[in-house]
């Protein structure tokens, strides 16, 4: 399943492995709605460690998100990100966008 998602003690993750294209956008959506309903949960960490390759749409759909989270007082952190797709966040300015952890 390239998305999970991970509810305990407070502790929202939404784990993306694979390719994070738009193919997935439903299950991501979905997951990351579930988690920021939850009122137990200040940040959501988008664990970006199982990712081998994104696109602009994903890119669009982690966008989306901070924007609802911040709508939420909440926050959103990129956590596990390497190689290209670490690059990547670099190149489009997300570091300066997003916590990375």
């Amino acid at each position: 399943m390239p998305v999970t998602l991970n509810l305990q003690s407070g502790n929202c993750t939404v784990a993306i492995s694979g390719k994070f294209t738009f193919d997935i956008h439903r299950q991501f959506r979905e997951y990351s709605e579930q988690a920021l309903d939850q009122p137990d949960c200040k940040h959501l960490d988008m664990d970006l460690s199982g990712v081998e390759y994104l696109d602009s749409s994903a890119l669009g759909m982690l966008l989306l998100v901070r924007d609802k989270a911040t709508a939420l007082g909440k926050k959103v952190r990129l956590k596990g990100a390497t190689g290209t797709t670490l690059q990547i966040l670099q190149t489009v300015k997300f570091t300066e966008m997003f916590e990375l952890a």
